[in-house]
């Protein structure tokens, strides 16, 4: 009897083992389509706001997350009498947002400049959001507030925590990070790291490791150039505190592996991270911009081990082979409804009047200041 439930688990373990390995090998050799279903507007604040100089406050959506039945989205410009963090009831089965919105108005948040991208712990207990690190003052603490990545658990919106707290005359921020960013980045052509960098993507992925999208690195703000770069640093937590390691490293520089259809290498950059932990697959979503107001943008994925073999990304295309692509509109967020739904959400900076060619007809659109298009992009799996 002992004989035959020591054989009955062995065949057990076995039957996991093989699937495990099975999924994890589908997850390798697989390639993904995508399907557009929804294309609509998500009011973000009230009509009308306007800062005190009387311009119009403009919804600028540059992060997204799913959590507990709300999206997260994130500003990336302040919200006149508000906060850029907020969350929205959004509804699974039919795909559309409530009227309610919540802002979340800790006084860490209030006090932070330029959020880019934010996310969920695997676990779901924590989020975290990141600003741009785009500018420094070494002479003073004005720009210390877009040097930050917050966080704060689920369930306690109300207390937000600063990682890598850096405390100069009574600012504090994560300023201290600038420099590991810098030295992840150098390369030929910055020995010593970029003076100027841009993070514009953030995902937290398995084995308490964290991928930032850097966008932009350069010079200066005037004299950078557009990228897809990936880095990626350890944390852990601590008597309910997120402690970032400083051993951030390059993992993937996809910025030569694109073949990216009918537009300039240079102009494209990261916009957002997701990753999806039932097939184990990273999304990369880029886009471009130029002087004129003139956006698109595409989404790329690649499993985790592809990925950290520094393998190349995967264009998302339609069952008809066809890019997905946002003209003229620039995707800047994306999150995961579930693991087979995608939400893109755009920034279209101040722009609000479109025009496109459809089955050649010219068609004209628009949208007010305080609203934001999105897509909900449904995903396959094609074997290969």
């Amino acid at each position: 009897m002992k004989k035959q439930k020591l054989l009955f688990f062995i065949f057990v373990y076995f039957l996991i083992s093989c699937s495990a390995n099975k999924s994890l090998l589908n997850s390798q050799n697989v390639e993904l389509l995508g399907e557009k279903t929804i294309f609509s507007k998500v009011k973000c604040f009230p009509e009308n706001l306007k800062y005190e100089n009387g311009n119009n406050v403009f919804a600028e959506i540059s992060g997204a997350e799913y959590v507990d039945g709300y999206l997260y989205l994130i500003n990336d410009k302040p919200i006149e009498g508000l906060t850029p963090i907020f969350k929205i009831p959004f509804s699974k089965s039919k795909k559309n947002f409530s009227k309610k919105i919540i802002y979340l108005k800790s006084p860490v948040i209030v006090n932070t400049e330029k959020f880019e991208d934010i996310t969920v712990t695997l676990d779901k207990k924590y989020i975290l959001a990141t600003t741009a690190f785009d500018r420094i003052d070494s002479n003073s603490n004005k720009w210390d507030c877009y040097n930050k990545i917050v966080y704060w658990k689920v369930k306690d919106e109300n207390k937000v925590e600063i990682i890598s707290p850096t405390e100069d005359s009574g600012v504090i921020s994560s300023k201290s990070l600038r420099k590991y960013f810098q030295e992840a980045l150098i390369d030929e052509k910055y020995p010593e790291g970029p003076d100027y960098f841009k993070i514009e993507g953030l995902t937290v992925i398995p084995n308490n490791k964290i991928l930032f999208g850097i966008r932009e690195y350069g010079k200066t703000y005037k004299n950078f150039t557009y990228v897809i770069k990936i880095l990626c640093a350890e944390y852990y937590i601590e008597n309910g505190k997120i402690i970032l390691k400083d051993n951030i490293t390059l993992i993937n520089d996809f910025d030569n592996k694109l073949n990216l259809p009918d537009k300039s290498m240079y102009r494209f950059g990261i916009s957002g991270l997701i990753y999806e932990k039932t097939n184990n697959m990273l999304y990369v979503l880029t886009s471009f911009e130029n002087e004129n107001s003139e956006f698109d943008g595409n989404i790329w994925y690649i499993s985790l081990p592809d990925f950290f073999a520094k393998k190349p990304l995967k264009l998302l295309c339609s069952k008809n082979g066809e890019p997905i692509t946002f003209f003229p509109h620039k995707p800047e967020s994306i999150a995961l409804i579930d693991a087979n739904t995608l939400i893109i959400v755009c920034d279209d900076d101040r722009k609000v009047e479109y025009e496109i060619i459809k089955n050649g007809e010219k068609i004209r659109y628009n949208r007010l200041p305080n609203e934001a298009w999105y897509n909900i992009i449904k995903i396959k799996k094609k074997k290969i």
